[in-house]
């Protein structure tokens, strides 16, 4: 494989590393609308998903930090999930995209060294 092709594959997989599927944004969406925040259950009744989706997604959008939750307990200890403001969130983008950068850089550094 090229250098160039390399340092293709490795943009392209950094990308999409941070792109949100559909269903990801709408539980961004649902939740920036929804103050008091929701429990996975009420997320998945409200968009007409399985819990399972729902607790994946919504994983994954807590791990890129877009999610915050509480723990509440009721009948049952579960989380309470709210979007991040769109200030802090695009932050968190921001962060992100500079971080798949420098890890570009360097592979391209690596590669000319190397020739």
């Amino acid at each position: 494989m090229s250098k160039e092709a390399e340092i293709l594959d490795i943009l392209s997989e950094r990308i999409n590393s941070l792109r949100l599927k559909k269903a990801e944004v709408e539980i961004y969406k649902l939740l920036s609308r929804n103050k008091r925040g929701m429990t996975v259950t009420e997320i998945a009744k409200e968009l007409n998903l399985s819990t399972r989706t729902v607790r994946d997604k919504v994983r994954r959008l807590h791990e890129m930090r877009l999610l915050e939750r509480e723990i509440v307990e009721n009948k049952w200890i579960g989380y309470v999930y709210r979007a991040v403001n769109y200030n802090k969130a695009i932050k968190v983008i921001k962060e992100k995209l500079e971080k798949v950068v420098k890890e570009i850089e360097t592979v391209v550094e690596r590669k000319i060294d190397r020739h």
